[in-house]
């Protein structure tokens, strides 16, 4: 983000890089975050999934299909069959390789200084592994917003740990 830009978008205007810098790398992937950091943006947004043996990573959608041409749902498979995806490639050929990370390591690369909203893709049963993801790394916790469109995620992270961010997502369908 151009310098530039931030007087215009106001003081307390923050550039955050959504699912990482997702134009210019494959999406939720380390690549596309460490480019949203080196673009100058204040945080990153990451979307995370549950895997068959409970492990949380960075990916949009339920099917792996559309980035990596593999067709099936995170939450059926182990974390070892999801790292052996290549979704680098099918965004373009120099980024072939890139895999999809966990959200630990989103955690390690994120500066300290910098903020990450975590989008929950699935139910109420990531709750316990993502809190154990988020103390294990030691971020600070006013820097951490978890945002989702299911309710009962929010509710059950403000039960279990109250002073982190979270947001409620809302859709309103257009006609």
């Amino acid at each position: 983000v151009p310098n530039w830009w931030r007087p215009k978008l106001g003081l307390k205007t923050k550039i955050i890089a959504h699912r990482g810098a997702s134009k210019d790398a494959p999406e939720n992937t380390l690549a596309s975050v460490k480019e949203g950091l080196n673009q100058s943006s204040d945080g990153i947004e990451v979307d995370i999934r549950l895997t068959s043996d409970n492990k949380i990573v960075c990916h949009h959608d339920r099917s792996t299909l559309r980035t990596t041409g593999f067709d099936k749902n995170i939450k059926d498979m182990t974390l070892e069959e999801a790292r052996s995806l290549d979704c680098g490639k099918r965004f373009d050929e120099s980024w072939e390789g890139e895999k999809i990370p966990t959200l630990e390591e989103i955690l390690i690369v994120l500066p300290k200084e910098k903020s990450i909203f975590i989008e929950v893709k699935t139910g109420e049963e990531i709750v316990p592994f993502l809190l154990n993801d988020i103390y294990r790394q030691a971020k600070d916790i006013n820097l951490i917003t978890v945002i989702s469109f299911y309710p009962e995620v929010i509710k059950e992270i403000k039960k279990r740990e109250s002073k982190i961010k979270c947001n409620l997502l809302i859709a309103f369908d257009h006609q």
